[in-house]
């Protein structure tokens, strides 16, 4: 009777316990945990918390509600507060307003979203406020041309009169505006309400001074990770391994007490460092690593630097650059999806540095000739056996054409430059030219 009467109170307590959780009691009867190995099972570390693995369970040091964090996204009407349980959530704030860049609208937040609400008629506008707003946004009263009455122009807008109205034409969201800080993995743009923001950057690296690691960003801040193994550093035989300089040794590399210098005992595998393409099993030595494809292509790479992918996959070059001056020499062209921007010489959308502006003349290039020295020292051939009898010398006429001007998208010219014999055959020396 006792176990029975014990087990109708411990009933009867759950029961109001269940009572005062749905009406709103503090009493939590159960806690919802994330189960983990490691820390790296756990939501991401964020502002509003740092997320740890703690006997097998995700556990979170948390700010306390309420705190802001200094991420934020301008002028989205918008502010991200911590939920004070490791977490960052969005709240309405009539406070988070952004000009757009007009004196005729009022700026304002409705129900967390930006509005832009007509000034009164006759509100003063233009420069020295010689205009006036008509009372749907608009400042009229200028003269047809060049905006000058309108207002100044701006990094990221201009202005126009049209029909004796202003109107304040944006640049494209996203356009770059400069680098105002070398090395912060940031630059300047254009927002899509005409303002200067500041956002991610990724070609503007900082150098570590490190041999070991690579320098690059991620998410507008320098990181920097372990170079390709094998990379010498410090004082003779020492290389990189994992990110850290050590003494080379078997099964992987010897010392050349004579040359100060680490060997490669076996062919390395891709994304190790190499100095020929006999170190490599793949035999292609590309960019300072072993990679998995000759890469020979325009706009491709093969190390993390040029490409931001991994050390050792031939990979289109990061959008927006020409690391190794593919394009056009001197540089006035870039890379996009792995392929030069004004190639075709029309503007196909974004021309970077060169800007056709649609149907135009060809984009301007130069020849660029092999052979060092050019076209002489040419070490390409190909047997011309049973006979060269037109494999002529034309370096003459390869060194007329080097460094003169072209139309990118040019076909690659061949100049023949003798025979010479190897063992196999007697060969034709030859040296390329591109247009670029």
């Amino acid at each position: 009777m006792r176990h029975r009467a014990n087990r109708r109170k411990l009933h009867g307590a759950l029961a109001l316990a269940l009572f005062l959780g749905l009406i709103g009691g503090c009493l939590d009867l159960a806690t919802t945990s994330i189960l983990c190995k490691t820390t790296a099972d756990c939501p991401v570390t964020g502002e509003c918390g740092v997320w740890t693995c703690k006997e097998g369970s995700c556990v979170v040091d948390a700010k306390p509600s309420g705190t802001v964090p200094a991420t934020q996204v301008l002028g989205d009407c918008k502010r991200l507060v911590c939920d004070g349980e490791g977490n960052a959530v969005t709240e309405p704030s009539d406070e988070d307003t952004i000009p757009d860049g007009t004196p005729c609208t009022t700026d304002k937040c409705v129900d967390g979203t930006p509005a832009y609400e007509p000034a009164p008629a006759g509100t003063p506008c233009g420069v020295d406020d010689k205009l006036q707003c008509n009372g749907a946004g608009a400042c009229v009263g200028c003269i047809d041309g060049d905006g000058s009455e309108c207002g100044p122009q701006e990094a990221c807008a201009t202005w126009l009169c049209a029909v004796n109205t202003c109107s304040r034409i944006l640049k494209a969201d996203g356009t770059f505006i400069n680098d105002p800080k070398l090395g912060d993995c940031r630059a300047d743009y254009c927002d899509a309400v005409g303002q200067v923001v500041s956002r991610p950057y990724n070609d503007d690296k900082k150098d570590d001074g490190d041999p070991c690691t690579t320098n690059d960003c991620m998410d507008g801040a320098p990181v920097y990770p372990p170079g390709p193994d094998g990379t010498p550093c410090g004082m003779g035989c020492q290389i990189c391994t994992g990110g850290v300089c050590g003494e080379c040794g078997p099964p992987n590399y010897e010392c050349d007490t004579a040359a100060q210098k680490c060997i490669p005992l076996l062919q390395v595998p891709n994304g190790t460092a190499c100095s020929a393409s006999t170190d490599c099993a793949s035999g292609n030595c590309v960019d300072g690593v072993c990679c998995d494809d000759a890469c020979a292509a325009p706009c491709s790479a093969c190390n993390n630097a040029k490409t931001g992918q991994p050390d050792g996959t031939c990979s289109p070059v990061t959008n927006g650059t020409d690391p190794d001056n593919e394009c056009q020499s001197p540089a006035a062209d870039v890379c996009v999806a792995g392929q030069c921007q004004c190639y075709n010489g029309i503007q196909d959308g974004g021309e970077i540095k060169v800007d056709c502006g649609g149907n135009c003349a060809p984009c301007p290039g130069k020849w660029q000739c092999d052979g060092t020295p050019v076209c002489d020292g040419a070490q390409k051939s190909f047997c011309c056996f049973p006979g060269c009898g037109t494999c002529v010398d034309q370096a003459a006429e390869c060194k007329a054409m080097h460094g003169t001007a072209c139309a990118l998208g040019q076909p690659d010219k061949t100049f023949a430059l003798g025979t010479m014999s190897t063992p196999q055959c007697t060969a034709c020396r030859f040296s390329t030219c591109k247009c670029q």
